[in-house]
């Protein structure tokens, strides 16, 4: 099985397969991560993938470091946080994707979520140190040149990217100073010279840190530049006046070109000054609101009759508040006015009116005001523990639960803490100044904790995460917890975890059973054998008398008969020896003797004492060596069975006229023995079958050649007892080839030439061969 497909089976697991450079398999979960439908992914270059997912930041597709922090982009723009593993299989390479926990910006920045939703400040959040566009809302985009000023030209690039002559400007040495002090920067008249021109903001970048390193900066901006430019427009206007009109009309002229509305009238109304910055204002002329009654001519909605006004300003001599005017278009705007009683050159009382337009500040303090019913109203509903507590350790902002379950006398987080004892989750006191209250007021940021507490005499768990808030100077402002009660999930997860332990006590009483039961089993195969094997060596025994006592007596078709009885009887001992050693092997009982012996000399040998059957079938056995003598510590026995069971199989499984070769190489320091055949060949599934007890590849072959599917289950216990390993290739039709590598290493004892000799002279292979390949008739 492929790496990519094992991956279908593993819960939550978000990857690409790439072959070649192109895409060619996408999983579900890497498709609801990142919005994109497979379709819109598969068969594109990687490269191409990873330009569309704005993966960043500076990564590289065929350089992935596994310990970095990656960033992609989904397909509604919104980041997503990873780990990036890269594995290789045949298939090509699997890109596996792990999106970071609690790593999402709106969980992550839930009061800028709320500011920046509403536009009415440009917010933008960026990541550290590569100053990377993360998110921005449509106020902040709306500051940039086209084509930057949407969403789908900025995310994911660099501020160099698209802040035009970024480089050696003062933006790009404040945003450095920012990195290299980590201190927030704050400017309430920045100048910026974009392509459309010059501009003016009131920024402030913030540095936020995770567990104490910089990760992200966020920037909120005001545009400025109308309010900067009416500045310098009126600085200009003044010092051409101061030039040109240093008469007593001075004052008057100053007044006329103010930004602010300045006029002055009668007390009965009748307007007699009206200056250009009125004139703006309300879109009147001079001509057109003089001898005008003013609250007429302006539709004056005052918080309180106009003929109140008067008695108040001839007692005090002033009055000020807040006013709607509508304008000659007859759209309406608030100002911020004041009345003041005056002695004009002719002696005359009149009023002197000066009007600032606070309509956008109005709408502002509105816009907040909604903000904060709409704060409430979430936390009223939201069914989590949210507390916003100041330097003193005072409440200034609680969800609806939290007050409900932790009413208390007092609004100090120390008062309400105090009553209320903590736990970890191994049952231990956590004391007062280790929770997260006390943790987030030190200045520590709190994630992800998980803390037991007593509430109404039940034991409830939270998991607890939280941020301290500082001034520009560092200080303590504010301090953020947000817990979620998870009493029911660990309760389930408890519950869950006692059933694991019941079901697992069961499947072991069930496994020991069932150890007991093989036991039994292999202690009957190993008594049934022995007694097996008596009558066998007794007819053995009856069959060599015949052949040494009376070979001129039998008749040829005598011979034949007990060559039939001696083969099937050696057919029977095989089976049994099997049966015996699979028992030893099962039971631990088997044994090692090691000795020096030239592995060349005795492979040679056990190829040649098969010969004769590998004839009969007119295979042609071609043994290699690519070294002439090799001494290694083995148990020749064990290797004789070994070899003889895989050439045994080789013949069996060969067709007529075909090659088997034997080799003998060094491979990575080890001695290799290959035995390569050009049979029938094993189908892929059955691969890891066939070192498996009574593991047959086919029946119907198996049964042809007489398997029992119990040699090369021997043949895997007998290689490892060696120290050994054993592997099989394998394509049908074509051969197999059994792969055995043995460690390069010598027996304790002295080498024994002599067991080479021994072997030549004893009859012991020939007889192990005769039993082995007893399948095959000759």
């Amino acid at each position: 099985m492929n790496s990519s497909t094992s991956l279908r089976g593993v819960k939550e697991l978000s990857f690409i397969v790439v072959d070649n450079g192109a895409v060619v398999e996408v999983s579900e979960e890497f498709v609801d991560m990142t919005e994109f439908r497979a379709q819109e992914l598969l068969n594109k270059n990687i490269e191409d993938v990873f330009t569309t997912l704005r993966i960043g930041p500076d990564v590289n597709y065929g350089d992935i470091d596994e310990s970095a922090e990656y960033f992609l982009f989904t397909k509604s723009l919104e980041v997503r946080f990873v780990d990036i593993y890269v594995k290789e299989d045949d298939n090509g390479e699997i890109f596996i994707f792990s999106e970071k926990p609690n790593s999402r910006l709106n969980m992550k920045f839930l009061a800028l979520e709320a500011l920046s939703s509403h536009n009415v400040f440009g917010v933008a959040i960026f990541s550290m140190p590569d100053i990377t566009l993360l998110k921005a809302n449509q106020t902040w985009l709306n500051f940039l040149d086209k084509p930057f000023n949407n969403k789908e030209n900025s995310l994911g690039k660099g501020i160099s990217e698209f802040i035009p002559r970024w480089s050696g400007s003062t933006s790009e040495d404040i945003w450095k100073n920012v990195l290299s002090t980590q201190e927030p920067f704050y400017n309430d008249e920045y100048m910026y010279e974009f392509v459309r021109g010059v501009t003016y903001w009131q920024a402030s970048l913030t540095p936020v840190f995770e567990n104490g390193i910089l990760k992200y900066c966020v920037e909120i901006t005001t545009d400025v530049t109308d309010k900067v430019l009416d500045r310098k427009r009126v600085e200009e206007q003044a010092k051409i006046i101061e030039q040109q009109n240093k008469q007593l009309r001075r004052q008057a002229a100053l007044l006329d070109l103010s930004s602010e509305a300045v006029l002055a009238w009668k007390l009965d109304g009748g307007i007699t000054y009206w200056n250009k910055g009125a004139a703006q204002q309300y879109g009147y002329s001079g001509e057109e609101a003089m001898g005008c009654v003013s609250h007429d001519l302006l539709k004056t909605v005052h918080p309180e009759p106009f003929d109140n006004i008067r008695p108040i300003l001839l007692r005090e001599g002033v009055w000020s508040g807040n006013i709607e005017h509508t304008r000659k278009d007859g759209s309406k705007l608030i100002v911020e006015t004041r009345h003041q009683l005056v002695v004009d050159e002719h002696g005359h009382q009149i009023v002197l009116e000066t009007n600032r337009d606070i309509t956008e500040k109005v709408r502002q303090q509105e816009e907040l005001r909604k903000q904060k019913e709409l704060l409430d109203t979430m936390l009223d509903n939201i069914q989590e523990y949210i507390y916003v507590f100041d330097r003193e350790e005072k409440y200034v902002i609680t969800s609806k639960k939290a007050r409900e379950d932790f009413s208390a006398k007092s609004n100090k987080s120390k008062d309400i803490g105090k009553k209320i004892k903590y736990y970890d989750l191994d049952g231990k006191n956590v004391v007062f100044d280790k929770t997260p209250i006390c943790r987030v007021k030190n200045g520590e940021c709190v994630r992800g904790e998980v803390l037991a507490f007593n509430l109404n005499d039940r034991l409830n768990y939270t998991v607890t995460s939280g941020t301290p808030i500082h001034d520009e100077e560092g200080n303590f402002l504010y301090g953020m917890i947000n817990s979620l009660n998870i009493t029911e999930l660990m309760t389930s997860q408890q519950a869950l975890k006692e059933a694991q332990e019941r079901l697992l006590a069961a499947e072991r009483e069930k496994n020991e059973a069932l150890e007991k039961a093989i036991e039994m089993k292999d202690e009957f195969l190993s008594i049934i054998s022995h007694e097996f094997r008596t009558p066998l060596n007794v007819i053995n025994m009856a069959i060599q008398t015949l052949n040494l006592v009376y070979p001129h007596q039998m008749t040829d078709i005598i011979k034949k008969y007990v060559g039939t009885i001696k083969q099937n009887t050696n057919r029977q001992l095989r089976l049994v020896n099997n049966l015996l050693d699979i028992t030893r092997v099962n039971a631990g009982h088997i044994k090692v003797h090691k000795k020096n012996i030239d592995i060349v000399f005795l492979t040679k040998a056990i190829v040649e004492s098969v010969c004769e059957f590998a004839l009969q079938k007119e295979i042609k056995l071609k043994f290699k060596s690519s070294f002439e003598k090799k001494i290694i510590g083995i148990d020749d026995e064990k290797y004789e069975r070994i070899i003889l069971n895989l050439l045994s199989n080789a013949i069996k499984f060969t067709p007529i006229g075909k090659n088997i070769d034997i080799k003998l190489i060094m491979l990575k320091g080890n001695i290799c023995v290959e035995v390569m055949d050009s049979g029938i060949g094993i189908p892929p599934e059955k691969l890891d079958v066939i070192f498996e007890r009574f593991g047959q590849v086919d029946s119907s072959l198996s049964r042809q050649a007489e398997g029992t599917g119990i040699g090369l289950a021997l043949v895997k216990r007998f290689v490892e007892a060696l120290d050994g390993s054993i592997s099989v290739e394998s394509k049908e039709g074509i051969g197999t080839t059994f792969t055995i590598l043995l460690p390069d290493e010598t027996a304790v004892e002295e080498c024994n030439e002599n067991i080479m000799i021994d072997l030549m002279n004893d009859d012991r292979l020939v007889q192990a061969t005769n039993i082995e390949f007893s399948d095959i008739y000759l």
